[in-house]
């Protein structure tokens, strides 16, 4: 998370960061942020506007694409308090449109 590399203090935010890069990579089939080095990597993690997941998978809803993106917001406080908050608004939503097929049955 953006604190962590930072070396302030941490919370349960810092883990709803990390899963949200990790559920992020899950939907879509990419990182959320990449980089030629560690340096531009972490940097990237701390400036760059989080992306959407939508704009790389369209089959993903407005609304977990919406939950996504709070998830690796830049400042913890605008993030899911806790993976127990970010479950129950995972619960009430759809993460795809359609569901997707099984890989290797694309037809």
């Amino acid at each position: 998370s953006p604190e962590q590399i930072r070396g302030l203090p941490l919370d349960q935010r810092a883990d709803v960061y990390s899963f949200g890069c990790t559920a992020y990579e899950m939907v879509t089939g990419k990182r959320p942020y990449t980089g030629v080095s560690a340096n531009e990597l972490l940097m990237k993690h701390i400036k760059a506007a989080p992306p959407t997941a939508e704009a790389t998978n369209s089959n993903v809803t407005p609304e977990f694409a919406l939950l996504l993106q709070r998830s690796i917001a830049k400042k913890p406080e605008d993030r899911p308090e806790s993976m127990t908050k970010w479950l129950a608004e995972f619960k009430s939503i759809r993460v795809f449109k359609e569901t997707p097929k099984p890989p290797g049955n694309e037809e």
